[in-house]
């Protein structure tokens, strides 16, 4: 499948390991409500001769249970051909929003055509790659904003802009006055360069992003946070999709610099309390 960050057609959304299983009109309706149970399948197209008729799934046998069982029919008759519906059938070209609706009022739609049968796009396998496609940079704007939060705790506003010019000043602002002294206007590569600078670490953030905020902790932040920033620069350029040890990297990440700010403001309800006794 070609690498894309957002899909444009429904390939992009079709699971790469999809086997398409079909059952023949005349299988018991038993039959292939075992197998859709089994293999965790929604629907099943019915197949006849290499054409598709139509797709069994838990919808269509409740719409039409009730009238066949008002016919009385024997155990053979009771079919999947019986109680199929005709879902619509959509090119692979097509671009998946193009089909929400179909989704909404079928739950599935096959791919290609009758007698050219290549997959099964569900309401579910959108979910999924919807969610591939937004969890880099929802955990990225996770990571930012908890690191801006746990910033936020340790210095004030003079005290902030102190650190961004110390630390930012002729690398990579020339001038002085081009410095960002607002945590809303620094990038991810400014607040690593604020938090790694040995003088605004040693002062203000050692403690909070570390247990005990020593030059080796200062490393190993550093590089944890600077991690992430060359992940987001490859996210938000849209340069490529991560792979599934970058997005554990992520997510690693996104638990430990949460868990900074909970313990930062942990600390800071207790200073209160303490002073207000």
């Amino acid at each position: 499948m070609e690498d894309r960050q957002f899909y444009q057609s429904i390939s992009d959304v079709l699971p790469d390991d999809q086997q398409v299983q079909t059952v023949s009109p005349d299988t018991p309706v038993a039959d292939a409500v075992e197998i859709m149970r089994e293999e965790n399948y929604s629907q099943l197209p019915v197949v006849d001769d290499e054409r598709v008729m139509g797709i069994f799934s838990y919808r269509s046998f409740t719409e039409g249970i009730l009238d066949l069982l008002e016919q009385n029919p024997s155990e053979d008759e009771l079919t999947v051909g019986a109680l199929m519906n005709q879902p619509p059938f959509r090119s692979v070209e097509r671009d998946p929003e193009e089909v929400f609706e179909d989704l909404d009022r079928h739950d599935a739609v096959l791919v290609e055509s009758r007698t050219n049968l290549t997959g099964i796009l569900t309401a579910m396998d959108v979910l999924h790659h919807l969610h591939s496609v937004a969890q880099p940079f929802v955990l990225i704007a996770e990571i930012e904003r908890h690191a801006r939060e746990v910033i936020d705790s340790c210095v004030d506003e003079d005290e902030l802009e102190e650190c961004a010019v110390r630390a930012l000043h002729e690398s990579p602002y020339q001038d002085e006055e081009d410095v960002p002294v607002e945590l809303t206007e620094m990038s991810m590569g400014d607040l690593v360069g604020i938090v790694r600078h040995g003088d605004n670490w040693n002062t203000h953030f050692g403690d909070a992003f570390s247990a005990s905020g020593n030059d080796l902790q200062r490393g190993i932040v550093e590089t944890r946070l600077d991690d992430i920033r060359e992940l987001r620069n490859t996210v938000f350029h849209l340069k490529r999709s991560l792979d599934e040890d970058e997005i554990d990297t992520l997510r690693e990440t996104r638990t430990w610099i949460r868990e900074r700010r909970e313990s930062v403001q942990a600390n800071a309800n207790v200073q209160t309390q303490e002073d207000e006794g």
